[in-house]
């Protein structure tokens, strides 16, 4: 697809990016992002069609909650060596919040040379230091199960309102 046939304005930036798929998980960057969708570098891909949740993490000067979207994958390649692999990502389902906070993030980044354009991932909570505190642990793919589950009641409600 072109640049001029694209629905969404694409804007430059590192942004980092957690991402789950089926029992996979892991961490990307992508170096455009639009309202409507990223190109996820990672080493770890999914196959054209599989459903991935996303946390993305805009750069700011403020301590932000992480942007949190499905999306399909609409194409992916593991890389050859000169280009990164990765996969191209349409954005499925996310919060008018979410999208509202790409569009002025984008917006921003567009009108101001100087604007943060890079991210990181927010420092790990501890880890347990034993069996016991292991055992009273939520499992890390809770969010994931979670906003899955939120995002479905609302596509529910949706279709009945």
């Amino acid at each position: 697809m072109t640049a001029d046939a694209r629905l969404h304005p694409r804007a430059q930036a590192s942004i980092q990016v957690e991402f789950q798929f089926g029992g996979t998980s892991g961490v990307g960057t992508t170096n455009d992002v639009s309202e409507g969708g990223i190109f996820l570098e990672t080493d770890v891909v999914a196959e054209t069609g599989s459903r991935i949740y996303l946390r993305l993490y805009l750069p700011s000067d403020e301590s932000v909650a992480a942007l949190e979207i499905v999306g399909i994958v609409r194409r992916s390649s593991s890389g050859d060596g000169a280009a990164p692999g990765g996969m191209g990502i349409r954005f499925e389902i996310a919060h008018a919040k979410t999208r509202g906070a790409l569009g002025e993030f984008i917006g921003a980044i567009t009108l101001d040379p100087a604007a943060p354009r890079e991210s990181a991932l927010p420092p790990r909570p501890r880890l347990p230091s034993n069996a016991e505190e292991r055992a009273s642990e939520s499992s890390g793919g809770l969010w994931v199960w979670g906003l899955g589950l939120t995002l479905v009641v609302l596509a529910v409600l949706r279709l009945y309102l």
